[in-house]
């Protein structure tokens, strides 16, 4: 029977490499919170949260020594609020309700922080294979950054995954500009095994502390508890301009491409086959691969700017059917899906208004509002011959019985009607919908002996 070691046994960590990483990354006297999660201390029994601000490198690596157990230590990277060393100075604490360092607590961004991760089951470490194809993918990005002119980062092992720490100089408000650049570096090398986390924009994001151990479930021959390392780190530190930030973050995909719908039909108001469209037009691409629930392109060289030979360029097809495309290169900023088609198949968009136009004439009989409401793509994009209008099916209904009501109803319904020129079936059911929910819970009704419902009632105007 395979052995397992627990992560309640004691807590590995080597003291000099957790000094040698906080003096590396944080500059002399900065604070950080100094966060264990599902941890316990020496003498206790409960486990929890265990906190602490520190100011000083090696008073934090000799806190440590007292967790006798823990998922994983983790640290702050970016400026914490100096003040929060008032809170546990130096020192670390099982807390209950106390506060943790919110986004409201650091006064200014200093890493773009990429976590490089293997797909696995939850709580629980990578396998050997796992950590390997997150450290080969780790150094394709670094690579493939650094051809793009972004300076060296600190390249470390978290025990899982790898981590790639670059140099920022931002305020915390960034404008969402370290979420897009994230968004776009996952968008671009993110595999269906490996994923570049996306989630660690916020500006009090916690990290793996160098020096611990990852110790997520039990460790295992296949999936061992590794120590969290630094591995590489330029002599000084070099910023990341904001010119190349923003490039990066330009190339992010759109958020919401369901929302338009050049995105996903062709001009035809037929769905968009990307697979069909990149077949008949003999399109040079690499793949598909999963992506996100979709599919992905890689163009060898980028169909916009030839130089760009570093697999820059994509097609994205989103899981809901849309597609885009576009290239990472500040160069190629704001390319999208159609200007990929004016490359691949010019004057597309002169036979997608013919489209529309025959299309217009097909629908002559059904007025440009109906068009407008069904969703004809097109409808009111171009001046338009109104057609023959359609009439709706007339219908006889009874009067509203206003008779029935209470006086004090029945007359303001009429006046409502009189005064608003309206039927008296709209102030009558909305009359009756604010009555039911003035009395519900207080009253039911009784159609005969026995059956007794509450006064709820449902109307549509």
């Amino acid at each position: 029977m395979e052995s397992t070691i627990s992560r309640r046994s004691a807590t590995s960590h080597n003291p000099a490499a957790i000094v040698q990483a906080m003096r590396l990354i944080l500059d002399p006297g900065q604070v950080t919170e100094l966060r264990a999660l599902d941890a316990k201390l020496k003498g206790g029994y409960r486990a929890g949260t265990v906190s602490g601000y520190f100011d000083d490198a090696e008073k934090l690596a000799n806190a440590i020594a007292s967790v006798t157990s823990a998922k994983g230590i983790y640290f702050i990277p970016n400026q914490v609020n100096p003040a929060l060393l008032a809170r546990a100075a130096n020192r670390i604490r099982l807390i209950a309700k106390e506060p943790t360092t919110s986004d409201h607590d650091i006064i200014a961004r200093r890493f773009l922080l990429v976590d490089v991760d293997p797909v696995r089951p939850a709580d629980i470490s990578a396998s050997n294979d796992e950590h390997q194809s997150a450290l080969a993918l780790a150094l394709t990005i670094r690579d493939h950054l650094g051809a793009d002119g972004w300076p060296d980062p600190i390249y470390a092992d978290s025990g899982n995954g790898v981590h790639l720490m670059y140099r920022i100089d931002l305020p915390t408000d960034d404008g969402g500009l370290v979420e897009r650049c994230l968004a776009a570096l996952h968008a671009r090398f993110s595999t269906d095994g490996v994923k570049v986390d996306t989630r660690n924009h916020n500006p009090a994001r916690i990290w793996k502390l160098y020096g611990t151990l990852a110790a997520k479930g039990d460790s295992t021959a296949d999936r061992p508890h590794r120590l969290a390392k630094i591995v590489e780190a330029p002599a000084n530190m070099v910023v990341v301009p904001t010119d190349l930030l923003d490039a990066m973050a330009a190339a992010a995909p759109a958020t919401k491409p369901a929302n338009n719908a050049a995105y996903k039909t062709n001009g035809h108001g037929e769905a968009f086959d990307v697979e069909r469209w990149i077949a008949e037009h003999h399109v040079q691409v690499d793949g598909p691969e999963p992506w996100q629930g979709g599919r992905r392109w890689i163009f060898p060289v980028c169909p916009w700017i030839p130089d760009h030979t570093n697999r820059s360029a994509y097609i994205l097809k989103f899981a809901n059917g849309a597609w885009t495309a576009g290239c990472h290169h500040n160069g190629c900023q704001g390319r999208n899906h159609e200007h990929l088609r004016d490359v691949i198949e010019p004057g597309w968009r002169e036979r997608k208004t013919q489209n529309l136009g025959a299309a217009g004439a097909s629908t002559a009989k059904v007025s440009r509002p109906a068009a407008a409401i069904a969703g004809v793509e097109g409808a009111g994009t171009a001046a338009q011959p109104w057609g023959e209008i359609v009439s709706f099916d007339e219908c006889e209904l009874p009067e509203f019985p206003t008779d029935v009501l209470p006086a004090v109803l029945r007359d303001w319904i009429a006046a409502e009607s009189h005064a608003t020129q309206t039927p008296a079936d709209l102030a009558g059911l909305l009359a009756l919908a604010v009555c039911a929910a003035c009395i519900a819970r207080k009253a039911e009704v009784e159609p005969r002996p026995g059956w007794r419902e509450p006064v709820n009632c449902f109307v549509a105007v």
